[in-house]
C-alpha cells in the first residue's frame, strides 16, 4: 500500500512541478488536479485569468494534461 501511495505522489509531484515551475499557483494546480480538464480551452475556461499568459504555459500545460488524462479513470 505504501509503494502504491508512493508512486502516485511522485508522479504527481513530477506532473506537477513543471507547471509551478512556469507560474502557475498552488490553487492552479489543485484546479488542474481535481478537475482533470480534456484541452487547454477547458483549463482557461476554469481560470480566466491566466488566458494573458497563455503562451508561458501552453505546451507544458499540454504535456501535464496529456500525463493527466492517462490517470482518469473511466466511469
Amino acid at each position: 500500500m505504501h509503494l502504491l501511495l508512493y508512486d502516485c505522489r511522485l508522479f504527481c509531484f513530477t506532473l506537477f512541478t513543471p507547471l509551478a515551475n512556469n507560474g502557475l499557483t498552488d490553487n492552479e494546480t489543485c484546479v488542474i488536479g481535481n478537475v482533470c480538464p480534456e484541452t487547454i480551452d477547458e483549463f482557461f475556461a476554469l481560470l480566466p485569468p491566466l488566458k494573458g499568459k497563455r503562451n508561458v504555459h501552453g505546451e507544458v500545460l499540454k504535456d501535464s494534461l496529456s500525463e493527466l488524462a492517462k490517470l482518469r479513470q473511466p466511469m
